[in-house]
């Protein structure tokens, strides 16, 4: 079967202030390895070319409404953040997994990690308080180079050829509206698919230096929701095997997994059937050991202990696989037995010589006595002695282990430095010496220096102060505690008076007299007497009217010299809330109008005779103005506007044709200019053309240039060209209700 891969760009832009999804549940989270390359050389390259873009005439985008295109002249250069690069690489291997490009519910696309998690979680070392802006660009391109694919993923995230609603990318690349000074770029390929990151952010304190990227074939650990799963299955090479105690083997079991990552699809040219391309990922299993006090688990190692079988359990998500394990005692034949003398090399005394053993090795195991029985055989008289061990427990067989036992006056002495002592006054001192560690012969005596000097600490003076007596200063010896110096009394010092500043009364706090007291201590030395407040001396009532967007309010202002304070008396709530009984009147023929109404900031109405007010008279389709004008506590005047529209047409209908669909309506001339059809792909309109007729005499139009069998929706209303204040305006009729047809090949 021919295998071809479709590639589907998708094509997005997310902006936030920070503002992070909780994480998702831990229990349908596992680590997985998705093996890749990065190009970070490549991906570096393309700032250069973003620079140049931003710098050029070709810095533009459409506005909101396909209108006009707008030039952003002299943008500033991006600058490299090779912190955010690291987010971005994380963010390449996650999108290799699933490619989380998804339209919302909005019609706008968002972008999903593969824990499940909105794409901005991953940069959580960036917290809210800042404030920073972020925004993300992805792409995946197949069948290239890495070269290819930059050149691809640079001309897709331009998109020169899209409208508003579909230059995300660009406009991220233009900071457009968000403030964006920084970016990074990474690029991950497995498998031959190229995956591509591009990041921003605002914050601009980074670290210039270029940190060292390995762009050889390495694992990345992405963490993954099991609802992204299509299939998977957990495999090795083998399900039951034996070990010997103190052995230690790495297991290593694998997961055939499949993720939904519909980015990727597999086409069979001969089935015609098209299912998602496999994405082959390494599962990071946890062990577990059904008896740790027989084999101990850490990571993926495990470890015999002692005999016996247990069954390590190796999960992951919801599978599992067991391996059964029995654990046989190790044969001591091989092990190592090491003595605590040199050259193994004993002194014949006429007694047993019984060799200390200082350690028994067996591989990377060391025994411990409980382990072994040990025998000595031959170990009395001048010749070779013979240590025996036999295991016990967990360890089984015989090692042994030969000694040599010598006369004294035949030792070749092996010299061990005895290591000098330092003379204090509290002990002796030695010069360094040596000694034989077979016979125990002193090779060079250790030479006697008698006791040192005493090791001086200085005690600092003590200043004094009205409540600590003071010292000169002293000294003694840090080892036997000696007073070398003693140090001379001082007595204590005199107060440190301050001066209390006087406090003159106001209208509200009261005063107090000059006083002092002392710095060092707190004792009052002269104590301040308290002065009382005046209280405020209020002159005549000032009104102050609200106006429509602040209240008001009526209040008395302290007259003191120096006080200013004013005690309102009443708040004057400002006008608010502005109601007419109706905002739009189809046209009947006779006068429509509305009633009016007014509310303060509190809810509560505002009578009349605090405003005047003029409705007109609306009879004609056309706009009308209200005028409110407000007196008394009240100042400013308000306009309101309603509307009058036409009538839509009666019935219209649909009739398919090749390619297009003709529309036929009942004429509706009575105040009417002309007719505005609509039509979409889409039951909702988004993205829907409009077209309109400039005369109301027209009772049928045909859309054309449109998709063979394709299935539209259609609706329109009227409009007519009334004068408001000097200026034309359109009043819309509403929209009829929507109408399908589909049309013919």
């Amino acid at each position: 079967m021919k295998r071809v891969l479709s590639l589907l760009l998708a094509v997005v832009m997310v902006f936030s202030i920070v503002a992070f999804a909780p994480a998702a549940n831990a229990a349908n989270l596992h680590t997985v390895k998705i093996q890749g390359k990065y190009h970070q050389t490549q991906a570096r390259a393309l700032l250069k070319k973003m620079n140049a873009f931003r710098a050029s005439t070709n810095a533009w985008a459409w506005n909101y409404n396909n209108t006009q295109k707008v030039s952003y002249p002299k943008l500033q250069s991006f600058t490299y953040d090779y912190e955010l690069e690291q987010i971005a690489m994380q963010r390449a291997a996650e999108i290799a997994v699933y490619y989380g490009a998804d339209y919302g519910a909005d019609y706008t696309q968002i972008h999903k990690r593969p824990n499940g998690e909105n794409w901005d979680t991953a940069h959580t070392n960036f917290n809210a308080e800042n404030g920073y802006a972020i925004g993300e660009n992805i792409f995946a391109a197949i069948n290239c180079d890495t070269q290819e694919s930059a050149e691809q993923a640079y001309d897709a995230w331009l998109e020169a050829d899209h409208y508003y609603d579909g230059q995300s990318h660009r406009r991220n690349i233009l900071s457009v509206p968000y403030p964006f000074i920084t970016t990074a770029f990474a690029c991950f390929e497995v498998n031959g698919v190229f995956y591509w990151v591009e990041l921003f952010r605002s914050q601009n304190n980074i670290n210039p230096t270029p940190t060292t990227v390995t762009e050889a074939e390495k694992y990345v650990n992405v963490s993954l929701n099991k609802q992204f799963i299509k299939s998977w299955e957990m495999i090795d090479s083998t399900d039951a095997f034996a070990m010997s105690t103190g052995e230690s083997v790495t297991l290593q079991p694998t997961g055939k997994l499949v993720t939904i990552n519909h980015l990727i699809t597999e086409y069979n040219p001969t089935t015609g059937v098209e299912t998602p391309y496999p994405t082959s990922l390494k599962v990071v299993a946890t062990l577990t050991s059904s008896n740790p006090n027989v084999v101990r688990v850490s990571g993926n190692t495990i470890t015999a202990l002692k005999t016996g079988s247990v069954t390590i359990t190796a999960s992951a998500f919801d599978r599992s696989f067991k391996y059964t394990v029995y654990v046989q005692p190790s044969d001591l034949a091989t092990a190592t037995i090491t003595l605590d003398k040199h050259a193994d090399t004993y002194i014949y005394t006429g007694n047993p010589i019984t060799p200390q053993i200082t350690s028994v090795q067996l591989g990377d195991a060391t025994l411990s006595p409980e382990d072994y029985s040990v025998t000595y055989s031959d170990n009395v008289e001048i010749g070779t002695g013979l240590i025996t061990i036999v295991g016990k427990g967990n360890y089984t067989g015989v090692a042994t282990k030969t000694f040599h036992i010598i006369n004294s006056s035949n030792c070749n002495h092996h010299p061990v430095s005895d290591d000098p002592v330092q003379a204090t006054c509290i002990t002796r001192g030695k010069g360094r010496g040596y000694h034989c560690d077979i016979c125990g012969k002193v090779l060079s005596a250790q030479e006697d220096l008698g006791y040192g000097n005493h090791l001086v600490i200085y005690d600092s003076p003590i200043e004094p102060t009205c409540q600590v007596e003071g010292f000169t200063e002293g000294s003694h010896c840090a080892l036997c505690y000696a007073v070398l110096t003693k140090p001379v009394s001082l007595g204590y010092g005199e107060h440190r008076v301050v001066t209390d500043k006087a406090v003159e009364p106001t209208c509200e706090l009261d005063g107090k007299t000059e006083g002092s007291h002392c710095t060092v201590c707190n004792k009052t030395i002269v104590a301040q007497t308290t002065i009382p407040k005046f209280g405020h001396d209020y002159g005549a009532q000032i009104t102050k009217k609200a106006t429509l967007s602040a209240d008001g309010k009526i209040y008395q202002t302290c007259q003191r010299k120096g006080c200013g304070y004013s005690k309102v008396l009443k708040t004057i709530n400002y006008p608010k809330t502005f109601t007419l009984t109706a905002e739009t009147f189809t046209y009947n023929g006779k006068v429509q109008k509305p009633k009016f109404a007014v509310k303060d900031s509190a809810g509560k109405g505002i009578s009349t005779a605090n405003f005047a007010y003029s409705i007109p008279n609306g009879k004609n389709v056309g706009k009308y103005k209200i005028t409110a004008k407000f007196k008394g506590n009240y100042s400013g005047t308000k306009y309101l506007y309603y509307y009058i529209r036409p009538k839509n047409t009666s019935k219209f209908t649909l009739t398919a044709a090749k390619k297009a669909i003709k529309v036929k309506w009942n004429t509706q001339k009575n105040q009417t200019k002309g007719y505005q059809i609509q039509y979409s792909l889409y039951a909702d309109f988004h993205t829907a053309k409009t077209f309109t007729l400039k005369d109301n005499r027209y009772n049928v139009a045909t859309i054309s240039s449109l998709t063979g069998g394709k299935k539209y929706y259609v609706r329109m209303r009227t409009y007519h060209t009334v004068k408001f204040e000097g200026k034309a305006v359109n009043i819309y009729s509403f929209w009829s209700g929507k109408k399908s047809i589909t049309t013919k090949k």
